[in-house]
């Protein structure tokens, strides 16, 4: 009885439950599209994201990598016209100043006739008169004695020793404590050679003198900003602060 009388409200319900569960796969059907390109979209903006920042990252590192180069490049024009400016004219100079005195040097340093010296008499064709109390002098002067060859002598001079030159080891082309050592000479050739930042401004000097150029005539100096180094010989390269790759004059010292 309960069974036959429920029949219609059973069915009502049945048909309500197909009906929601049709809508509600109606609505996953709908919405699931929408969800993957949501989804798909935001994964796409993370990874173009991440490679705009790459880009950026490598953008970064080239543009410092130009304003180090440009740098660098001005460095060496100012470097090449201060050359062109002071260094090759004082060497001009200094060569014509050379040649000059060297031309002094051979020319005569008086002309004319020579007057002889010491006690010589007069020759019979000369003048008769009494002759000067200088040259009686000198006639009436008697010969020096020999002087003995012992007593000149000289002491035996003691030869200073001089100081050998031993270069320090030149390390690889990898780390980062290594400075790559230009040195552009008066002829304008160019040595170089790498250095550890723990070396001295000695061991660079002592370098100089290996490739020819003697510390007695010789300096080494900073063209950008203008430094003669010679005073500050025993500086490390770290305490001069030398970038990874510098370039010094080989100067003559005044």
């Amino acid at each position: 009885m309960f069974t036959s009388l429920d029949t219609p409200s059973l069915l009502r319900l049945v048909g309500q439950t197909f009906l929601l569960l049709g809508l509600l796969s109606f609505i996953i059907q709908w919405l699931k599209p929408r969800i993957e390109k949501l989804l798909c979209r935001n994964t796409k903006s993370s990874e173009s994201q991440d490679i705009q920042e790459l880009q950026a990252s490598e953008k970064h590192k080239l543009n410092q990598d130009k304003i180090r180069s440009t740098q660098q490049e001005e460095h060496l024009e100012k470097a090449a016209s201060y050359s062109e400016r002071i260094l090759i004219p004082r060497e001009k100079e200094k060569l014509r100043r050379k040649e000059e005195e060297y031309q002094k040097f051979l020319s005569p340093s008086w002309k004319g006739e020579g007057t002889i010296l010491g006690g010589v008499k007069p020759s019979d064709n000369e003048t008769d008169e009494d002759p000067s109390p200088s040259l009686t002098a000198a006639q009436n002067r008697q010969a020096a004695q020999p002087i003995q060859q012992d007593a000149v002598k000289s002491p035996p001079t003691q030869t200073k020793q001089k100081r050998v030159i031993v270069l320090p080891p030149e390390p690889e082309d990898k780390g980062d404590n290594i400075v790559l050592v230009k040195l552009r000479t008066p002829i304008r050739s160019v040595c170089q050679r790498r250095f550890l930042t723990t070396n001295t401004v000695q061991d660079v000097l002592d370098y100089m003198t290996t490739v020819g150029y003697s510390q007695t005539f010789y300096t080494l100096a900073m063209t950008y900003p203008r430094a003669i180094l010679t005073d500050q010989s025993n500086q490390t390269l770290g305490d001069m602060d030398f970038s990874p790759q510098i370039t010094l004059n080989i100067e003559e010292k005044d």
